[in-house]
């Protein structure tokens, strides 16, 4: 067989196949495996939220945000202990082992820990929202009243710290509470979509 009478069109069409085949089974597998760790984190998450230890946490934020209601605790004391650099203004009663300040914390600890997973997509965002968005609703609104108490004792008490480091979990309160809007509005449509067909 002379050179010219190689079949190299046949050979280059079996390769690129091949190439192709190949390319289209890893990427199916990497995308299988990232869905697999996303409904896993997501898993995860929901769990710890509805543990015991987070329960008890949401309902003493719950108690406090009364408190304040009724005047018996200061918001911006509550503001000057979740803020770095800040003197401490509040550490409540022991509840669980803990105290009201390290309670909460612990609920903000969880939520900076959910608005990273939501910046980077590991997370199943619908699936969370669908699980957890009523719950998440129910402590974020008095969590955010805090971060906004935060951000003036922050202009008290100026720091050599960037913003943004003193500030983070406040970032990450509002980033949920985008994120549950978003959340919603799929629903909020179909909900119409299915209202208009119910006529």
């Amino acid at each position: 067989m002379t050179f010219d009478a190689f079949p190299w069109t046949d050979l280059f069409l079996r390769l690129l196949t091949a190439f192709l085949g190949s390319l289209f089974a890893f990427s199916f597998a990497l995308w299988l495996n990232r869905r697999e760790r996303r409904a896993q984190r997501t898993s995860d998450l929901i769990k710890e939220y509805s543990s015991r230890e987070m329960l008890v946490s949401r309902f003493v934020t719950v108690s406090v945000a009364d408190r304040i209601t009724d005047g018996e605790i200061s918001i911006r004391d509550l503001a000057l202990t979740m803020v770095q650099d800040c003197p401490v203004g509040f550490t409540g009663q022991a509840v669980d082992g803990l105290t009201e300040h390290a309670q909460i914390s612990l609920l903000i600890g969880w939520m900076r820990r959910l608005a990273i997973s939501v910046d980077h997509g590991w997370i199943d965002n619908q699936t969370l929202a669908v699980t957890l968005g009523g719950s998440l609703q129910w402590t974020l609104p008095f969590l955010l009243r805090v971060g906004e108490a935060a951000e003036l004792v922050m202009q008290e008490y100026p720091s050599s710290r960037a913003p943004e480091v003193r500030a983070s979990w406040i970032f990450a309160l509002r980033k949920i509470d985008a994120f549950l809007r978003q959340s919603r509005l799929p629903q909020t449509l179909l909900r119409s979509f299915w209202d208009r067909l119910s006529y």
